[in-house]
């Protein structure tokens, strides 16, 4: 054992010391190992991450602890999750289908967006082997907030690799990130309808959506939704329309084996 290696032991153990740390388990390479590291340490929101792979090789005692730790106090991105969450995202990893896209988005987004974007990615992995992901939801949600959520919806409706990826590549920086912003920050893309949401909530929620379009110049938006009762509220939404209002609301798919259903509003 290098002194080297003592080195940065003896870092990532004054790390773990400190009061307050939160500590995740990144499952892949990503820029850690790129960077030479296994481990990394933010100061100002005391975020000390570590690659689970590297730290394998390196001292496979200290990783158990820190994964019986992790699970223990909570501090795990997952904080709800069980044990097996653990064991389900490190399957998904060795054979990640979904490892083109991180790969394009690695050193592009901001580091807390990539990173909801790999929770998100693993979350509808799950979903599409019909897994509950609820809890990893409110789990999302909490860690990165509302962004984090609509980096989640976003995903699961496909926008990272059907839109984001092309546009980054064919138009400019400056506009890609305004689009980006305009969508991930303002919501303006995409009405995600959720559980608690009315009929008379979605009326005004489509109506912001309406104004929003307008106001960046768009022609259109989806309304999402996604089990039996956001399936119904969407289809009593569209039903009552009048075809006087300035938008059109068209079907795009509706899937009832899985209960989802999306419409493409144009704006008029």
């Amino acid at each position: 054992m290098s002194s080297e290696f003592e080195t940065a032991i003896d870092k990532l153990h004054k790390h773990l010391r400190k009061k307050g740390v939160s500590i995740f388990l990144d499952m892949d390479d990503s820029q850690l190992v790129k960077a030479g590291h296994f481990f990394s340490y933010e100061p100002k929101s005391k975020e000390l991450r570590i690659s689970v792979p590297e730290l394998k090789a390196r001292d496979k005692k200290l990783l158990l602890k820190l994964i019986q730790k992790v699970f223990d106090d909570g501090g795990l991105l997952w904080k709800e999750s069980k044990r097996e969450a653990l064991i389900e995202y490190s399957d998904y990893s060795s054979g990640n289908e979904d490892q083109a896209i991180l790969d394009f988005f690695l050193g592009v987004l901001k580091s807390n967006d990539y990173s909801a974007l790999k929770m998100a990615l693993f979350l509808r992995s799950q979903s599409k082997k019909n897994k509950s992901v609820d809890v990893y939801k409110v789990d999302i949600r909490e860690r990165f907030g509302d962004r984090g959520n609509n980096i989640a919806n976003l995903c699961s409706a496909g926008y990272f690799e059907d839109e984001f990826m092309s546009l980054y590549d064919n138009i400019s920086n400056d506009d890609f990130w305004k689009y980006y912003e305009m969508v991930v920050g303002d919501k303006a893309r995409a009405l995600f309808v959720h559980r608690g949401m009315n009929l008379n909530a979605i009326e005004k929620e489509v109506e912001k959506m309406v104004a929003k379009a307008l106001k960046y110049h768009m022609d259109d938006f989806r309304i999402h939704g996604k089990g039996v009762g956001n399936v119904a509220v969407i289809s009593s939404f569209v039903s009552s329309r009048t075809g006087k209002e300035n938008y059109t609301v068209t079907l795009k798919f509706k899937d009832p084996k899985i209960q989802a259903i999306e419409y493409l509003v144009k704006v008029r």
